[in-house]
C-alpha cells in the first residue's frame, strides 16, 4: 500500500470516527467537497499545509496522516482477528467474546473488528441466556445502520443485512431486507464461473467450486423440507430425507465427503428417527449406525490442506483446520448428547444402547 492510499484511508477513518461529512470537513478547511472526496480515494495528496490543518482538527499527528503507524494498527488488528478465529474454531465461545470485546473497545471503527462484534451480539447464546436479545437489540441496529452505511465490503454488508433481518419482527419488513440480496444467479460462485472463456482449466476450477456449494445448499433445503412441513407423513418426511442424501451421493463418492460427513450424519440421524417411528426399527438403527460413523469420519480428516477427487468436484481444495465448527465438543460427542434426548422407547432398545457403547470412546473434547 503506498502513502497516497494511506493518506486518504486514514482521512477518511479520522472523519469517520469524528462522525462528520465529507461536507463538514471540507466546509472546516475550507476546500472543496471534492478535494476530500479525491483525497479519500487516494487519488491526490492533500496540500502539505493542509497536513499541519487536518493534524490539528482531527487532535492527531502528521505521523498518523502519512500512515506511519499503519503497519503497526493492522498488524495489531490481524492479531485480534487470527486470535478470535482461533478461539472461535475451537469451541472456546466465552474467551473469543472477550476477545472481540477486547478489540471492538480499541479499533470500534475497523470493519473486520465491527462484523466479529455484530455477530456476536446478534448470535453468541450466552449473551442472550444473561441478559436477553432486546438488550442488545437497539446497539445491534445502530451498528447494521453505521455498517450499511459506511462499509464498502460486499461480504460485511451482506452479514449485516443478515442480522438486520433477524431484529424484524414484521414479515413485510423481513421481506424488504431479503429483496437486498442478489439472486441465485448473481452469487460470486455464480458469476465466478462467467469470468474466464468456455473450456478454459479456470473457469471448469470454478464451476467445480459452485457445484459444492449448490450441492450444499440444496441439501439443506431438502432436509429443511422434511423436517418442517407439518403436511408430510412420516413416509414422506423419509423420502425427503433420502433425496437429501441422494444430492450428496449424486455429487460426491463415498469416500471424497470431506467435511460433508458432518451433513450427512445430520441426515442419518434424523432419517434413523423417521425410520423407527414408522415402525422400521431395523432399517431406523442402520441409518443411526451410518450416521454416527459419518461423525466418526467427519472428526477423524487430517487437519491439514486436501482436495476432493470426485469427479464433478475434483481439485476442490479444503483445509479442515479452518473448517468452523463453533463447538467445543467434537461431532461424534455432541451427536451422542442429541441422541439422548430421544424418546425412551428409543432409547432404552439395546441395539440403541450397543451403538452408543460403540461409539462413545470416540466422543472428545477438540
Amino acid at each position: 500500500m503506498d502513502s497516497k492510499i494511506k493518506i486518504g484511508d486514514t482521512i477518511k477513518r479520522l472523519r469517520r470516527e469524528k462522525n462528520i461529512t465529507q461536507e463538514k470537513l471540507a466546509d472546516v478547511l475550507n476546500v472543496s467537497v471534492p478535494a476530500v472526496s479525491k483525497w479519500e480515494r487516494g487519488e491526490c495528496y492533500p496540500d502539505i499545509t493542509m497536513l499541519i490543518l487536518l493534524a490539528s482538527y482531527f487532535k492527531t499527528s502528521v505521523d498518523e496522516l502519512l500512515g506511519v503507524d499503519e503497519a503497526k494498527i493492522e498488524a495489531e488488528i490481524q492479531n485480534y482477528l487470527a486470535e478470535i478465529t482461533r478461539l472461535h474454531n475451537l469451541g472456546e465461545q466465552l474467551r473469543a467474546q472477550e476477545v472481540v470485546f477486547e478489540a471492538y473497545s480499541r479499533f470500534p471503527h475497523d470493519f473486520r473488528i465491527v462484523d466479529w462484534y455484530i455477530q456476536k451480539l446478534a448470535y453468541d447464546e450466552r449473551l442472550v441466556e444473561q441478559s436477553g436479545f432486546d438488550v442488545y437489540k437497539e446497539e445491534l441496529t445502530k451498528l447494521c445502520d453505521y455498517v450499511l452505511e459506511e462499509c464498502d465490503v460486499d461480504e460485511i454488508r451482506y452479514r449485516t443485512l443478515y442480522v438486520l433481518l433477524g431484529l424484524s419482527d414484521d414479515p413485510a419488513s423481513r421481506l424488504q431486507i431479503a429483496d437486498r440480496f442478489p439472486d441465485v444467479y448473481l452469487t460470486r460462485g455464480s458469476v465466478r464461473t462467467d469470468v474466464f472463456r468456455r473450456e478454459t482449466p479456470e473457469r471448469v476450477s470454478y464451476i467445480r467450486q459452485f457445484i459444492a456449494e449448490l450441492v450444499e445448499m440444496l441439501s439443506y433445503e431438502i432436509r429443511d423440507i422434511a423436517l418442517e412441513d407439518k403436511t408430510l407423513t412420516l413416509q414422506e418426511q423419509i423420502t425427503a430425507l433420502e433425496k437429501a442424501i441422494a444430492v450428496l451421493d449424486i455429487v460426491y463418492d463415498r469416500d471424497d465427503h470431506c467435511f460433508k460427513d458432518y451433513q450427512l450424519s445430520d441426515l442419518y440421524l434424523w432419517l434413523a428417527h423417521r425410520y423407527i417411528k414408522a415402525g422400521n426399527p431395523d432399517r431406523g438403527f442402520e441409518c443411526l449406525k451410518e450416521g454416527l460413523s459419518c461423525a466418526k469420519n467427519y472428526d477423524e480428516i487430517p487437519r491439514e490442506e486436501g482436495s476432493n477427487t470426485s469427479l464433478l468436484v475434483k481439485g476442490n481444495a479444503f483445509n479442515m483446520a479452518d473448517v468452523n465448527s463453533s463447538f467445543r465438543s467434537n461431532v461424534v460427542k455432541r451427536q451422542l448428547e442429541f441422541l439422548q434426548q430421544w424418546d425412551q422407547e428409543i432409547t432404552s432398545d439395546p441395539r440403541f444402547v450397543e451403538l452408543v457403547q460403540v461409539f462413545s470412546p470416540y466422543a472428545k473434547d477438540k
